[in-house]
């Protein structure tokens, strides 16, 4: 199954993009993937004061016209584009070609300064043990309070746990047993260590990762948390050690001997641990540390916006879709084919907000078939919520948003950080009263900026055609 404008990588075949397309639907287009959709809709709050250009010359003479439902001095009316928009031309969709390197996009430097956003960071919200986000874009409803930090539990949840990372002495202060400063984690981002208070327990008693109580490891015997329960395993420090499945007693590679179990081979390797819907590397990354899938998932490539991306999912049967795919409570999963296997995927999504799934970050996107899926963002930047952005990795946004681009220049795709929504309250991470009024062809929403002129957009875009702010 591939998606248009977006490719789905798989160990051992890549689907590539479809060749762009411009529509001749609007004068600004927003690029979804490798091809373009045009902003279909925009919504104004304000009740119209005009209807044409005679209500205008009979209020205030013949100086005046109407634009966009408001009267305006003619003088000041937007100039017409500079560009023509050509006439769509069907694209045969190409065949399947053997996977190739991609070549990163030259960086394209942006032509405006952008001002650093100073205002500092609202706290989190969300109090020890409570359900969290790791993203740095999330809202503070979904981060976690100072002091606390955001981890994964398991591969369903994640749950703020006390940061002792750069102090290991505030746990001796705890009374509830969490008084072991220890390893927990990875840093989404950096890889680095997240270490957290946390209380040990022995061989048959209970186990809560989620509460930071966690089974006695690295002794005799060397403890996991089975079913709620410390249980005897077998700790494994080499590289190249067996495994697989199945044993008696179960056994584990070393984590903090920087050890992973790759399912694909059965072997300890060098890696870190990675979770269904966290990012993945099939081969030895250039940082030097490989994020390994867990078993029962596999490490798949997709495209999109022109950047590579390789993430973990659960594998599952093609021939019975929805019963392999029931494992995430709250999510409405199925098994697609990506190349030759399936994978379970989140489907009939209407914006970000339908994709449930912990790690990285998703936007709803339509296939070929018209379905709707949460695919992975391109590789998270640094630029935030509106701000200016382009589709190169240098001027990417953080997650959760993503570059709606509004204007082409040549190869370059601007636009500002961009998130889907279904209602004004979608857009409440957006500065500048962002409101959910653009569409896309597909119809999925965009929260966007409408505008009457340049001062009405965040700093770095304008007011394009007098309706919506784009990228200069």
């Amino acid at each position: 199954m591939r998606q248009r404008g977006m490719s789905v990588r798989h160990h051992r075949q890549t689907h590539p993009n479809h060749t762009d397309r411009v529509l001749p639907l609007g004068l600004f287009l927003v690029f979804f993937g490798s091809f373009a959709l045009p902003l279909l809709a925009f919504t104004c709050a304000h009740p119209p004061e005009c209807k044409g250009d005679r209500d205008c010359i009979e209020r205030l003479g013949t100086s005046y016209a109407c634009f966009v439902s408001k009267c305006i001095d003619r003088s000041k009316l937007p100039e017409k584009p500079k560009f023509e928009i050509p006439p769509d031309e069907p694209n045969p969709e190409p065949e399947p070609q053997p996977e190739q390197t991609i070549e990163p996009e030259q960086t394209i430097e942006p032509e405006q300064t952008i001002e650093p956003d100073t205002t500092p960071t609202q706290d989190g919200l969300r109090a020890l043990f409570e359900p969290c986000l790791s993203l740095r874009g999330a809202a503070p409803k979904d981060r976690c309070r100072t002091g606390l930090v955001c981890v994964r539990v398991n591969s369903l949840e994640s749950r703020c746990l006390q940061d002792c990372t750069n102090n290991a002495s505030i746990c001796a202060t705890n009374t509830d047993g969490r008084n072991e400063c220890t390893r927990v984690s990875y840093e989404r981002y950096a890889l680095s260590p997240i270490r957290v208070c946390a209380k040990f327990t022995q061989k048959d008693e209970n186990c809560d990762p989620r509460q930071a109580v966690l089974c006695a490891k690295n002794q005799n015997p060397h403890l996991i948390c089975t079913s709620a329960t410390c249980a005897t395993a077998r700790i494994l420090n080499l590289e190249g050690e067996d495994c697989s499945d199945g044993q008696s007693p179960p056994v584990e590679c070393n984590v903090d001997a920087g050890l992973a179990c790759d399912p694909s081979t059965n072997k300890c390797v060098k890696g870190v641990p990675a979770l269904e819907g966290d990012r993945c590397d099939r081969n030895n990354p250039s940082s030097g540390v490989r994020r390994v899938c867990e078993r029962g998932h596999s490490c798949v490539g997709f495209t999109n916006n022109g950047q590579s991306i390789e993430i973990c999912l659960k594998d599952c049967k093609l021939s019975d879709p929805l019963g392999t795919c029931l494992h995430k409570q709250g999510a409405n999963m199925i098994c697609r084919a990506f190349g030759p296997a399936g994978y379970c995927v989140e489907r009939d999504c209407k914006s970000q907000a339908d994709c449930k799934l912990e790690g990285h970050s998703k936007e709803c996107s339509t296939l070929t078939d018209q379905s709707k899926i949460c695919f992975p963002l391109p590789p998270e930047g640094t630029r935030k919520a509106g701000e200016l952005c382009n589709t190169t990795p240098a001027q990417s946004c953080e997650h959760p948003f993503n570059c709606v681009p509004t204007t082409t220049a040549g190869a370059e795709r601007r636009g500002y950080c961009g998130v889907q929504c279904l209602t004004n309250e979608d857009c409440a991470l957006m500065p500048f009263n962002a409101s959910c009024n653009l569409n896309r062809q597909d119809g999925i929403r965009l929260c966007g900026y409408p505008c009457a002129k340049n001062e009405d957009c965040p700093t770095g875009l304008v007011c394009g055609n007098g309706r919506f702010c784009t990228a200069p």
